[in-house]
């Protein structure tokens, strides 16, 4: 590596502390756990009718995730039981490629991934796997 090579990536690297040092890790820490409690009111909104007639029971059990920039933190994971089954939705994370947060519904019949992503964002991108094999 040469002198002037090395400089630029002192510098590429000092840029990119900036940045860092520029993001609220804090505020997007408190954003993302307010995304994933206004997913699960979303959830149990849709679930509403089976929850108040006691066909699905709800409960809450605290995980704890640990990200670069924002630490570890606590939030939680959100089961559902019907019949004999059980839901879980567990979030994954909010520094993620390409989106804002990630929140995983696993249950017998595999798992399905919601992706949070902005507003801005250019287009929906699919992919499908199926793993019932």
């Amino acid at each position: 590596m040469s002198k002037k090579d090395f400089e630029t990536f002192l510098k590429k690297h000092a840029s990119a502390d900036m940045r860092d040092k520029a993001i609220d890790w804090d505020r997007e820490k408190q954003d993302w756990l307010g995304r994933i409690d206004e997913f699960y009111g979303t959830v149990q909104e849709w679930l509403k009718e089976y929850i108040d007639d006691g066909k699905i029971q709800i409960s809450f059990d605290s995980i704890i995730l640990n990200e670069d920039h924002i630490g570890s933190y606590e939030t939680k994971k959100l089961h559902l039981r019907l019949a004999s089954q059980e839901v879980v939705f567990s979030p994954i994370g909010t520094l993620l490629v390409g989106a804002r947060g990630r929140i995983d519904m696993t249950g017998i019949a595999g798992r399905v991934r919601f992706v949070l992503v902005d507003e801005e964002s250019a287009g929906i991108s699919w992919t499908v796997r199926d793993s019932t094999g």
